[in-house]
Order: C-alpha cells, then structure tokens, then sequence
C-alpha cells in the first residue's frame, strides 16, 4: 500500500490513510480525501472558496480514475457545487460517459443530489469585488461584455494561485488510483479548462505500472500529457527514474504559450516515488506514506530547473494554465 498527496492535500491526509488503514478501497480513500480538501483547502485555488474567473465565477474542474479498469470520471468547469470530486466519481459510475462540463455537469449534479454551495460571498469573491470597482468606468460599463482578452492576460502575469490536489493511493488489495480537484488559476478566462478533469493530462494510473499527477502550470501538463506519458514510458520497459526523465526532456521540448512552474508526482507499482518541482524558486512538498509507516511523511521535491521561451502575448494565442 502507499499515498503520495501533494502540500494541498494535507486537509485529507489523515482521512485517507484511516481509510487505506481499514482495508477500503483507493478510490473509496482517495475520493474521502479530497473532499476534505474541497472545504479546508490550504491555499486560493482547490473547492469553492477559491479564486474566481475574470468574471467572478467559481468553477471547479475535477477527476478520477481506477487503475485496475481504467474507469474514469471528470467534471469540468462545474459551478456551485461542494464536492467536484464526488460528481466526478458519480459520472464514472453512473453514466456510460467520462467528462461532463458546464451545464452539463451542474445538471448531473443536482440530478444527483449533490450538496450545492451556500449562496454567501466568500473572501475569495470579495477580493474580485474590489478588482472590478477598481477598473476604468468604461470597462465596467459594458460589463460582462467587456473584451477580456486583455485583461485576462494582465492577471495571469501576475502572481496568483495555480495549485491543485492530487491523490495516488494502493490499497490492500494491490489496486492503485488517483484523482485532482482543483478550482483553476484565479482571474481565468471563463470556460478555460486545465489538466486536472483531462484524464492522461492531470493524473493518470495503471496497476501494473503505478499512478503520475500534475501540480502547476496546466497548460503544459496538457501539452505534453505528462502522467499518460509517464506510465508509458514505464510500460515500454524504463524505471522510474528513467521515465521522470523521459518526461522533463519532452517538457523542455515545448515552446510559445504560457511556460511557468510544474510539479510532477510520480510512484510506482511497488512505492518507488520521485516527485520533481519544475522551475520554481520556492521548496514544494508533498506527502508520502509507505504502507507501513504510522504516519505519512513530508518530504520536499526535487528541484529542476529547464529553460523555454518566456511568455509573451501573440495574435491567436491562448491564455490560462
């Protein structure tokens, strides 16, 4: 047995490794896990209390798969409910699908029963709320039709949030899982989409081979389809070490679009973990349990750093992460 979580996951470490402990299923532990993070996330951009888009809307991307089956649901750009993840089980369960978004997903949601978010203004909101008096009349006035091409960009560039949970776990019966909940950057441009509902983008996971997520910069975890990417190199016959390389020379490879920091998190089959933090200039920690240990362990990735182009405006070029 095993779990490896990132820094944000710490709200459902506890809950996760009761439950591993107990005998019950990785996805059963991993999907408890997160929903504790949903509601006491430690930073701006996992659960309902996270930073909005552009246009001061919560919406919450969300994913989950088994690596015994290959079962997967996710939830994309779903507003006003508590529990992305637990849609995005219920899609997988419930539905002959595995994505839903937007509307879609917010109808699925309640017509299952999922607990909503109170109608009540958050700090989170707030803080939009102040932003958007703050900008020129003539933007205001047109609101929410305003062109927000640009100021989208302008927020990006800034310093915000752009952090997710992930969860991989093996339960006792050798079945490994992962699964992302994530609020996406702040200041978004509406509908923007990132790795974490993507399977093979923002987790991924194969009982034979082990389970990979992404933390970061979204867009380059989609680029590249880093977790699919990783568990295949190891399906092709390279150890981990090996594929995490792999992995950081196709991500050097990429050029143009929004390049910033990437956390990839990675565990084999039988607990080998390497976790490596991709141009930061602050620690990043995780967490990991072996299976034997009382406790899990906090332990800081491995630092690298790659060169890319620098991010720039350009006509046709998409923002977001």
């Amino acid at each position: 047995m095993f779990l490896l979580t990132n820094s944000a996951g710490l709200p459902g470490l506890k809950t996760t490794l009761a439950k591993l402990k107990r005998g019950e299923s990785a996805l059963d532990a991993i999907e408890a896990g997160i929903r504790e993070v949903e509601l006491n996330a430690p930073c701006l951009s996992v659960g309902h209390i996270g930073r909005p888009d552009i246009t001061g809307h919560v919406t919450q991307d969300a994913s989950i798969l088994c690596g015994k089956t290959f079962r997967a649901g996710s939830v994309g750009a779903l507003e006003g409910f508590k529990h992305p993840i637990s849609v995005a089980r219920a899609v997988m369960e419930r539905l002959p699908h595995v994505m839903l978004a937007g509307d879609g997903a917010a109808r699925f949601a309640r017509e299952i029963g999922a607990e909503a978010v109170p109608n009540q203004p958050t700090p989170a909101l707030q803080e939009w709320e102040k932003w958007f008096q703050a900008l020129p009349e003539s933007k205001r006035r047109d609101w929410p039709q305003a062109p927000l091409i640009d100021l989208c960009h302008e927020q990006i560039n800034k310093k915000s949030s752009r952090d997710t949970t992930v969860f991989m776990a093996q339960d006792r019966a050798g079945n490994i899982a992962a699964a992302a909940s994530t609020s996406g950057w702040g200041m978004k441009y509406p509908g923007r989409l990132g790795d974490s509902p993507v399977i093979g983008a923002g987790i991924y996971a194969d009982n034979r081979f082990g389970a990979a997520g992404c933390t970061g910069t979204g867009e380059m975890a989609l680029r590249m389809l880093v977790p699919h990417a990783l568990i295949n190199f190891r399906q092709a016959g390279q150890s981990l070490d090996k594929a995490m390389k792999t992995c950081l020379e196709n991500v050097r490879c990429l050029q143009g679009g929004l390049l910033s920091g990437l956390v990839i998190h990675a565990i084999d089959e039988t607990g080998k973990l390497d976790v490596v933090a991709v141009n930061y200039t602050t620690p990043i920690d995780y967490y990991h349990w072996d299976g034997v240990a009382a406790a899990a362990v906090k332990h800081e990735a491995r630092s690298v750093k790659i060169s890319y182009a620098a991010f720039h405006k350009s006509a046709g070029q998409a923002a977001g992460t």
